[in-house]
């Protein structure tokens, strides 16, 4: 079960780091800053990369865990706590991406920046 509350930990500070990320968004946004969007969209994907891990490495501790008795589980109530934690990060990151969703469409990005470079002769 230690090994279950690290990984937790892990992907409660993932999921921090992408609300943290969304309002770095919001704030881009507010000043029609494509440079920090377009970095903020790199540090996404890697972000992402180890969010796929993390569930998979999830995964497999949730069908171990859910083998052991119920009275064995959890008992000082850490695991429920993260969960809880974990979940709570995840919808307030989901909240803020609506807003900034919301934001987009008044978001105009300079045409130099959104230019397709053109092949070298």
């Amino acid at each position: 079960m230690y090994v279950l509350r690290e990984e937790l930990q892990e992907y409660l500070l993932m999921a921090q780091e992408l609300h943290d990320l969304a309002q770095a968004d919001a704030e881009a946004l507010r000043r029609n800053d494509t440079g920090s969007l377009a970095r903020h969209g790199e540090i996404r994907r890697r972000l992402v990369v180890r969010l796929t891990g993390a569930n998979h490495r999830l995964r497999q501790h949730r069908a171990r865990w859910e083998r052991l008795p119920r009275s064995s589980r959890d008992p000082g109530g850490v695991v429920a706590d993260l969960v809880r934690r974990v979940l709570a990060a995840i919808l307030r990151t989901v909240t803020a991406e609506r807003l900034n969703e919301r934001d987009w469409p008044r978001f105009r990005p300079r045409a130099d920046l959104l230019a397709s470079p053109q092949p070298a002769r």
